[in-house]
Parts: C-alpha cells; sequence; structure tokens
C-alpha cells in the first residue's frame, strides 16, 4: 500500500499540468492579487493548459527532463500574459489581418510600428 501510494504521488509530481498548478498559485502570489479567488482561478486554469500544450509540444523535441521542465514551467508562469496576447492578435487578426501581418513582421525585425 505504501509503495502503491508512493508510486501515485510519484506520477502525479511528474505530470505537466502539477507544474502549472504550481506555477499558476506562484504567480498569483507574487502578481496582482485584486480578483481574489476567481483570479485564482483564472491563473490556474490558464497555467494548467499552457503547461499541458507544452509538454506535447516539448514531448519530441528531444530535450532532457530538466529543461523540459523548466520550459514547461516558464511558459505556465507566464500563461495567462501568453493567453490574452493570442486573444488580442485574434482580434486584430479578425479586424485587420494585413496591417496585423506587416506590424508582427516589423516588430520581428526590431522596427517600430508600419506608418
Amino acid at each position: 500500500m505504501k509503495d502503491e501510494l508512493r508510486s501515485l504521488l510519484n506520477e502525479i509530481a511528474a505530470h505537466p499540468t502539477t507544474y502549472g498548478m504550481a506555477a499558476a498559485v506562484a504567480r498569483w502570489m507574487v502578481g496582482d492579487r485584486e480578483g481574489g479567488l476567481k483570479a485564482l482561478l483564472g491563473y490556474v486554469v490558464a497555467s494548467m493548459l499552457v503547461a499541458w500544450a507544452a509538454y506535447h509540444y516539448m514531448a519530441d523535441e528531444g530535450l532532457t527532463e530538466a529543461r523540459t521542465a523548466f520550459w514547461i514551467i516558464l511558459a505556465a508562469f507566464f500563461a495567462r500574459d501568453l493567453l490574452v496576447t493570442l486573444a488580442a492578435f485574434a482580434q486584430q487578426f479578425r479586424s485587420d489581418p494585413v496591417n496585423l501581418a506587416l506590424r508582427i513582421w516589423q516588430a520581428l525585425r526590431g522596427g517600430g510600428a508600419p506608418k
């Protein structure tokens, strides 16, 4: 029974969504706590989703477990910011896709926004 419990806890600890939950709580604690439980729940859901997606993306990258865990935790820590940015891109793309593509291209090249 003790070995089964230890095995179960090891599997839980190694799961990427566990990293996401830990990163979400850490981000909520160092960030703004104004939203209370609702904000914490938003951080947890966003971080778990991004951690899960990052894990599946990095599964084929050939990185060591430690490096994979690092990138998963980093992505999960910034999960809410990443999802808000993607939502803003989607909204801009819906209204003016060409201008958005030009702005992204200019930003990647180190220039300012197009005039």
